[in-house]
This record gives structure tokens, sequence and C-alpha cells, in this order.
């Protein structure tokens, strides 16, 4: 038995910003901030949502800005540091849709509320996007997106931005001329704690970049925890090798240590960043290659690619396509901890989030298993006795998913749910053959 529950959440508004169609009137974009953010001493405050209007307004185009943040406080002070209106300034992205759709968006949130955004953006009819990272909390949502954007034509790039910095120009320069030989190798290292999901993505993403393609496999290992940042799971400390084939390899430290540090290296020596440019070690001498000169850098330089994007112009170096599939590495990671093996990209089975899976069991009297984060169940009424297997636990109460009749052992009811990936769970697979052996 499989229950199917699908919900719309989202409500039509309309296509103008009070009134007014500013992109034609004015010649301009208008551009929502949503999740202003506010800055704080940790991890989780960076108010990254200042970030992304100092961007665009350095980015070369002409904008007008909006705030969107449920905390009056965060949106003040946001209004305040770039002169808005009160007019300028909403309190839920519901308020924004309502006034207005804008020409783009930036979701600035925290992590589980940038797919749920993007979607109700790309309904709304909003052309472009610019998400943080981590881009989503599975691979599955990654592909959702992707699929929803294509068909409406939405240009969404990933706040990868270091693709958009003069070091990346500049190490694509020491490839190019061959000046570290072959077998090209990255050694990348986070320390300070973070985690993969948080800070080493970029890493992930600069790689990509300078191999101009994804790995075809990574194989990984963790120390995982109970540790949670941003609300979702994330590993203690983790070390990853990802496998670019005749291109090159990468390794990838994220947790212990301090500070950040990024190489490159090959068989006549390696190359690292400096203050002014590319210093290189080789057994010829040393090189330096000065960073080429650029007039945006980070995230003016990105969202000037986004909007130049919007209007016809070339792909953005950080375009879903290009850039997504960073997140994916990361959750391709956690499978590999997870079961030991190498997991080959692009994923197509493990559509989950692994670490879930391992720091959230849904403890039964047969097996442990973890369940997607939108799965629905449904409480029927007990009309004749039961054996429960099994249980779920979500927001709302502890529900039966497997069990069987008393009187007749072998009618059995199984249902763990509508998502498609919840059967790449091993539990879910286990739980159904269990019910299947219960009615032999």
């Amino acid at each position: 038995m499989i229950a199917i529950i699908f919900e719309h959440m989202t409500k039509m508004s309309s296509f103008c910003c009070h009134g007014r169609n500013l992109t034609k009137e004015f010649m301009m974009k208008t551009v929502a901030i949503i999740g202003c953010g506010k800055r704080g001493t940790d991890k989780e405050g960076w108010a990254i949502g200042h970030a992304h209007a100092q961007g665009y307004l350095k980015s070369g185009h002409d904008v007008r800005i909006l705030g969107v943040d449920v905390s009056p406080e965060n949106l003040n002070v946001f209004g305040e540091a770039f002169n808005l209106s009160t007019s300028q300034l909403f309190s839920s992205a519901e308020a924004l849709y309502a006034a207005c759709t804008p020409d783009i968006v930036s979701i600035c949130t925290w992590p589980a509320l940038h797919h749920p955004m993007m979607l109700e953006a790309i309904q709304k009819g909003v052309k472009g996007i610019a998400c943080e990272k981590p881009f989503a909390t599975d691979t599955a949502q990654i592909r959702e997106i992707e699929a929803k954007a294509a068909k409406a034509g939405t240009r969404i790039v990933v706040a990868h931005q270091r693709r958009c910095d003069a070091y990346a120009d500049a190490f694509r320069q020491v490839i190019s001329e061959g000046t570290l030989g072959d077998n090209l190798q990255v050694i990348a290292h986070v320390g300070d704690d973070w985690d993969i999901l948080s800070w080493t993505t970029h890493w992930f993403d600069m790689a990509n970049y300078l191999f101009e393609a994804p790995p075809a496999w990574v194989l990984a290992g963790m120390q995982i925890g109970e540790n949670h940042r941003y609300k979702h799971a994330v590993e203690d400390a983790s070390v990853v090798y990802a496998d670019y084939g005749k291109r090159g390899s990468g390794l990838f430290l994220t947790g212990p240590g301090k500070g950040c540090s990024f190489r490159l290296h090959g068989d006549k020596g390696v190359a690292r960043i400096g203050k002014t440019g590319i210093d290189c070690a080789t057994f010829e001498g040393f090189r330096h290659v000065p960073f080429p000169a650029k007039s945006r850098v980070g995230f003016a330089g990105m969202l000037d690619q986004l909007i130049t994007w919007m209007d016809g112009g070339p792909e953005a170096r950080c375009s879903i396509g290009r850039s997504a599939v960073a997140t994916e590495m990361a959750f391709a990671a956690q499978e590999s901890a997870r079961t030991g093996q190498k997991i080959e990209l692009p994923l197509t089975r493990a559509l989950f989030a692994p670490l879930e899976v391992v720091q959230h069991p849904v403890h039964t009297g047969w097996h442990s298993a973890w369940l997607p984060q939108d799965e629905v169940f449904v409480a029927l009424k007990e009309s004749a006795p039961v054996e429960i297997g099994l249980t779920a636990t979500i927001s709302s109460g502890i529900f039966p998913a497997a069990w069987r009749l008393k009187e007749k052992p072998h009618i059995g009811a199984w249902m763990p749910g509508h998502r498609r990936d919840a059967w790449n769970v091993p539990a879910m697979r286990d739980g159904i053959a269990r019910t299947l052996l219960s009615l032999l």
C-alpha cells in the first residue's frame, strides 16, 4: 500500500512591482534578496544577503533592491544599510509576490528553504535566481529544480562565486600552459571545524572549473557524530578523493586544522594562490603568474554574468548546469562514507541525504531507517488487532508504517511512502522483503 499526497503551496500573484513593470519602464532589474540575514560571530551568522545586495550594486547593471526577511530587526538593518524605503521591504515571500514579481531573486535563507523558494520563484514567473550554497538538501531536489527551470526558461546561478575570482583564471592559465606538467591533482583543505556542505563545496566547484568537468566518482571517509549546521546533518571531519579521469584528481580535507588552502600539484611542480598571482614552484625554478585585471570579481562578477545571461548573453560560469554538481558531490561523498564504496556521478540511486540516514534513524522491531523529509503518512483506524512491525516518527506524530493482522498473519501491509528514492534506502527494501516473508 503506497499513500500519495500532493500539496500545492504556491498561489498566483501579479507580474508587476507596485502596479508598474519596472523593467520596461525604467530599463532596470528589480532584485529581491530573500533572507537578509543577521551578522553574528558564529558559523551561522554571515548576513549573506548583504553580500548579494552589494554584488548587484557593483555588477554594472541598473538594479532596484528589495529586501525580504521574517525578522523585523534583520529587515530594518538591511533597509538602513542600503537606504531602502518601507515599500521596498517585505516580511515574507508571500508579501513580496503579492506586491510584485521581481526580475531576479537571491535566495539567502537557510538551506532547507532553498528548494521550496526556488520552486515558488519559478512558478511566480521570476526569470533569474541566485541561490546560496548548499544549493539543496538532497539530490532529488537538485533534479527537480533543474527540470522546472529548464521548462520555464529560468536562469539560475549557484553562489560559487569563487569561479569568478581572478585566481581561477590564473590557475586556468597555469594549466593551459603546462607549467605543472601532467598528473594534475588539487589538494584542498578547509579547517576550523567546517563541513563539506557549508564550505568545501566551494573547492569542489573550483576543481570542477579547473578540470572543466565534474569527477567520474568520489570516495570518502568521514567522522560522523550528531553535528548539525543550519538545521541539517553535517559530518565532523572528512577526507574526499575525486577522480577526474585523464584530467586529474582532487583530494579534499575538511574539519581539522586551521584556515583554508587550495593547491594544484603536477609531476613538474606545485602552484598556490599568492597575494598578487599564482606562485608556481617547479623543477625549472619559480614562476609567478599575475592575476588578470578584472573589473568585477566574486559576487559582483557572478551577478553581472547572471543578468547578462538573462539578457541573451553567454551562460554564466556559476550556472545551475555547471555549479549545482558541487552540492551533488557532497551527497556522493556522504553516501561513500555511509556505504564504504566509491560513488559514481551523476547520482542515480542515492537521491536522499545520506547523513540523515546515519543521524536520524527510525528505530523499529525490524530495522533502522531514515525517511525523506517530505514523507506523508496517513493515520488509519484499527478495525482488527494488528502487529506493528515498523513505525515512523514525523513532526505530527508517530504512525504505523508496516503491520499484519494478528488473526490472519498471512495478510500484511507496508506503506513507506511515495518518493522513489525512499526505495533506495536499505531499510525500506528490507521492510518490504520482511512484509512479504511474513505472508509465507
